[in-house]
Formats: C-alpha cells, structure tokens, sequence
C-alpha cells in the first residue's frame, strides 16, 4: 500500500516499486486496490470481505480515468510486492 500511494505523491522514497503512477490517479483507488490484492493473497479464506471493503471504498470515488488509473496502479504495484514475497520466500503458489 504504501508503494502504491508513494507512487503517486512521491514524497518519500520508495520501497519496492520505484516507477511513477499515471498522473492523476486516485490515491484512495490505488490503496484500496494494492491493500484488497496483498490481503486477498495472504489471507484468501477472507477474500469476500476484502472485496466488500474494496467495493464500498471504490463506490465513493467517481468513476472516470482517475479511478480507472488508481485501481490499475494498485493492482500493478500489488502484484509486483506479492511477486517480491514469494521470490524471497520460495513460495511459488
């Protein structure tokens, strides 16, 4: 999460993902998103209630390309931590 809103404020250095997030993006998308993707693949029995809160949150943010953008960059910036984790780890599933 924190790579995820780091990306666009950049106001600090980041942790894991250094590339910048399309300009304009929704900081509260990009949070929810990173923090739905990294807990659904740490804690996949309570997926539905990550979705739930995921929905809820994103249901605030008007739609356009600044949501559409915020939740592609949580997304990326998830995928990309996760990936990071089972490297260090061994974890191939």
């Amino acid at each position: 999460v924190y790579d995820a809103v780091n990306g666009i404020d950049r106001r600090h250095a980041p942790y894991h993902v250094t590339q910048a997030a399309p300009a304009g993006a929704s900081i509260e998308a990009a949070a929810s998103s990173a923090a739905r993707d990294v807990l659904a693949a740490l804690y996949p029995a309570q997926v539905a209630s990550f979705d739930a809160r995921n929905a809820t949150v994103l249901g605030g943010i008007p739609a356009g390309p600044a949501k559409d953008d915020g939740i592609a960059w949580g997304q990326q910036v998830a995928a990309a931590v996760i990936q990071r984790g089972r490297m260090s780890t061994g974890v191939t599933a």
